[in-house]
């Protein structure tokens, strides 16, 4: 008998985890295929989430969001230009956060920007409640950025307080996809593979 050990253990529950988040609202039917092998069939069974918004007004607030995220990206890359007062390790580490919190929500922003009007559970997690929490915390990033940059700027010279300057801009965009999507109005609607079931 082959003992797996504690780290195993927790990876495959990380996986059933994840397994079970993406597959929230999934009915499973097996059924046999021609060969005579299991097939496995989900179909999604709870209701949709939906934006209370016309498709017009969906496909507006999709190009605002794609439009104000690389205006924050651009002018955080523009504050992070190489200059010899932006690489205090500080700053560089709070960079570094800032790149990967860009990164959360660009991960976020796709499932949003891809999704169809129904949302199943999981898409609405990940896109109505996850977004906010990415850009808010980006933003927040930035802001203790700006805060280092001009701190920088104060023992180092002028340029420290453009690249703050220039961080708080960056700060702004995103900071209003994080107001944007709060405000975001979103209902259910019943699936009909319910009454069908």
């Amino acid at each position: 008998m082959k003992f797996r050990s504690s780290k195993d253990r927790e990876r495959s529950f990380e996986r059933k985890n994840f397994y079970a988040q993406y597959f929230e609202g999934y009915s499973t039917r097996e059924t046999m295929d021609h060969a005579g092998r299991r097939k496995v069939d989900r179909v999604y069974m709870a209701d949709f989430y939906q934006q209370k918004l016309s498709g017009k007004q969906r496909i507006l607030l999709k190009a605002i969001y794609s439009s104000l995220y690389f205006l924050s990206v651009g002018l955080f890359l523009l504050g992070s230009k190489r200059s010899l007062g932006n690489f205090g390790p500080v700053l560089v580490i709070f960079q570094a956060a800032a790149l990967i919190g860009f990164c959360l929500v660009l991960c976020n922003l796709i499932v949003c920007l891809t999704s169809a009007q129904d949302m199943t559970i999981y898409e609405y997690k990940i896109s109505h409640l996850s977004l906010p929490r990415t850009t808010g915390g980006t933003a927040a990033i930035l802001g203790l950025l700006s805060a280092a940059s001009a701190l920088s700027g104060v023992m180092g010279g002028r340029e420290g307080f453009i690249h703050a300057a220039l961080y708080l801009l960056a700060l702004l965009p995103i900071l209003s996809i994080c107001v944007l999507e709060k405000r975001v109005p979103y209902g259910t609607r019943e699936n009909d593979s319910k009454r069908g079931a």
